[in-house]
């Protein structure tokens, strides 16, 4: 197996595919996920992974097209949840970071 793939639990309905082995994920993403992290995010974040940090790498965001499908844009990064999942009592928390404060709320513990 190649791949797996999955439906992301977010609202933009994005695809996710997993390397065989775990260590990566290709994202799709809308036109205007694309333009927003082109012209609103990348800078921001090449600043910040300049110094260590927990964010997942991203590698790369591609356009991927040819004569039998429409062009496809696609964010490849590092997996960041190759975890031993047992080491937790719960359910570790996932957080998607885009940006959008658009029906984003959280609820306090």
């Amino acid at each position: 197996m190649v791949f797996k793939a999955g439906e992301g639990a977010g609202r933009s309905g994005s695809f996710f595919f997993f390397s065989h082995d775990d260590r990566f994920i290709i994202k799709t993403m809308s036109q205007s996920e694309l333009d927003l992290f082109i012209n609103r995010m990348l800078p921001s974040y090449c600043h910040h992974m300049q110094e260590p940090s927990l964010i997942a790498k991203i590698l790369g965001v591609f356009t991927v097209e040819s004569a039998q499908i429409h062009a496809i844009h696609v964010m490849l990064m590092e997996n960041t949840l190759r975890i031993d999942r047992t080491f937790f009592s719960e359910k570790p928390k996932v957080f998607d970071l885009k940006g959008s404060t658009v029906d984003r709320q959280s609820e306090e513990s």
